[in-house]
């Protein structure tokens, strides 16, 4: 990835204050692949997306390439906070190139501050499933699947371990692979927030300090109402 990491620590802990105001249904372009439909069956969609695509071709020479600057443009609405505009760019991405890993990456990070985490996971999942690594894809897959199984109150214990453990193994790999790992670890920070393991966020604060890349002010305010910042911080 080319910008910086969009990370699902980019913004804030939680849903994005400027957020898209959408009400009731969504619409379809705010729904990754959008929600599955056939475009083809309907004319004025279709006739769309063939513009989209031969103009694509006509400025980038391939889809992959045009592709690759959608998942930038969305990127750039992300970390703005403009979701609906980062959505509609990941979907377009996922027209010209539904075998782009970062493309389900983006889909990830506007559910994730859309507090639909289990959606998110289920996004992450797919970009997973690719077998390609790319900076910063672990780091927040583990932290989306803290956040899923926090949020699920419908998961045995043992499915809840699971769940843990394989975000354990993400972060791991993370930190492993990862060449900023100060952005691990201010991940791993807000993971263990939400784990409401106070003790070890700090830990992970305290490297991500060492590292050069410190959590945001907001995260750290909402740590020291649960816990004070230990003197040996």
């Amino acid at each position: 990835m080319r910008l910086v990491y969009f990370g699902i620590i980019a913004l804030t802990l939680t849903a994005c204050a400027t957020q898209s105001p959408l009400k009731g249904r969504k619409s379809i372009d705010q729904v990754p692949m959008y929600g599955g439909m056939n475009r083809s069956s309907v004319p004025r969609l279709k006739a769309a997306d063939e513009r989209l695509v031969e103009g694509s071709l006509r400025k980038y020479g391939n889809r992959e390439k045009a592709a690759a600057e959608l998942v930038e443009r969305g990127i750039r609405f992300y970390l703005q906070g403009d979701l609906a505009f980062a959505m509609k760019r990941f979907n377009q991405a996922w027209i010209l190139n539904p075998d782009n890993p970062e493309v389900y990456w983006g889909f990830a990070s506007v559910l994730k501050e859309q507090e639909s985490y289990c959606e998110a996971m289920n996004m992450i999942d797919k970009s997973l499933s690719f077998g390609r690594y790319f900076t910063g894809l672990y780091a927040d897959a583990g932290r989306i699947i803290v956040l899923c199984t926090v949020s699920d109150s419908s998961l045995s214990l043992d499915q809840r371990k699971k769940r843990l453990q394989r975000a354990e193994t993400l972060y791991a790999e993370a930190s492993r692979r990862d060449d900023n790992k100060g952005y691990v670890f201010a991940s791993r920070a807000t993971a263990c927030y939400w784990l409401g393991d106070y003790a070890d966020a700090w830990r992970m604060v305290k490297k991500a300090r060492e590292a050069g890349t410190p959590p945001q002010d907001e995260f750290m305010s909402m740590l020291r109402k649960k816990m004070p910042e230990p003197p040996t911080m």
